[in-house]
């Protein structure tokens, strides 16, 4: 999507050309539902309101929640929608209605919730469901019981709801023998004070390509399936799709950006990561232990430019990229920048 993230007025979306993870289990005969944040494309003038833009073009059969990011509204942006998929709909394009206009955004933790177990309870076959809930992303606004409820603020309320919220929707997964995957999409807004979270022992977060920006939980489960372990690799939501479709499907997918990760091993190995910038350059890359920054980032303004990169952190002892061993290991450095090099960004 070039060098940002795609806004209400944005004349891109999702290429239908693209595989989704949606599609491989829909082909599959699976039942595919998406509840939350769909932020890969709005139907607007730009775009000759096209329901591509939308998620029903792009496997799902039926969605429930907001087309951007909750923090789009108000000041010059378009009345926010809360949409759901509906064969009689036509707005904003057929095939959908206005669930709420300018939503109560404290109701989007349970409502997604109750509407997610709804669809898992359904009878009609296997189900995939992606429940992208909009907290803890700001405006912070925890469901009215929840408020109060923790000593972190608006913060610590809307994660204890998530935690409540979520835990239906583990415990209805586990009643069906089904995978549960918990991640995040990046490091905490930190720019936001106590309402954007803590990176923790981690460097800056997110918008930068330190540890603090793109290292996020990872969590799978399936009792019976997956023993209880620790997998050390890197993995990146790319993965997913190659990842589920084996552990569910029993086949291998190939994806230009992900692979199908081994749960069961250690995570050793030298796959290459590359970590890009806002103009799509490489700035920071992890092989195994190793991770390399080549430009210094910072969603913060943090002055990294002790040392001129590259950097070099080894992840396993330092893994808050604190101790620049550049010096010491200039033959990895070398390979890393020829690895770099070769694949062509």
């Amino acid at each position: 999507f070039g060098t940002w993230v795609l806004m209400p007025g944005s004349q891109p979306h999702l290429n239908p050309q693209e595989q989704t993870l949606a599609e491989v289990f829909h082909q599959a005969g699976y039942r595919t539902g998406l509840f939350g944040k769909w932020h890969l494309g709005f139907p607007n003038a730009a775009n000759g309101h096209t329901p591509l833009a939308l998620p029903r073009a792009h496997g799902f059969d039926e969605w429930f929640g907001i087309p951007y990011s909750n923090d789009m509204r108000g000041g010059d942006y378009p009345p926010l929608l809360w949409i759901e998929s509906t064969p009689g709909g036509t707005e904003p394009v057929p095939g959908y209605r206005v669930y709420q206009r300018e939503p109560d955004n404290r109701l989007y933790t349970t409502a997604l919730t109750d509407r997610a177990l709804a669809f898992m309870q359904r009878p009609g076959g296997p189900w995939l469901a992606c429940v992208f809930h909009p907290m803890p992303h700001v405006p912070l606004t925890p469901h009215p019981r929840w408020a109060g409820t923790s000593r972190r603020g608006p913060y610590g309320d809307v994660m204890e709801e998530l935690d409540a919220e979520i835990g239906r929707l583990v415990q209805e997964a586990e009643r069906q023998n089904t995978i549960v995957v918990f991640t995040s999409d990046n490091g905490p807004w930190i720019l936001k004070g106590l309402e954007g979270g803590s990176s923790g022992l981690f460097t800056d977060g997110k918008g930068s390509t330190w540890e603090g920006g793109i290292r996020v939980p990872m969590l799978v489960r399936w009792p019976g399936q997956l023993a209880p372990g620790v997998y050390a690799g890197p993995w990146a939501s790319p993965d997913l799709l190659p990842t589920l479709t084996r552990l569910a499907l029993g086949r291998a997918t190939t994806t230009e950006d992900g692979v199908a990760v081994d749960l069961a091993g250690d995570g050793a190995g030298d796959r290459l990561l590359l970590f890009h910038g806002p103009d799509n350059t490489v700035t920071a890359a992890r092989w195994g232990r190793w991770k390399l920054h080549l430009r210094l980032l910072s969603q913060v303004g943090g002055n990294y430019t002790a040392d001129e990169p590259p950097l070099l952190y080894d992840l396993e002892v330092d893994p808050c990229e604190s101790r620049n061993v550049a010096a010491q290991h200039p033959d990895v450095v070398a390979e890393m920048r020829a690895m770099v090099a070769a694949r062509g960004r």
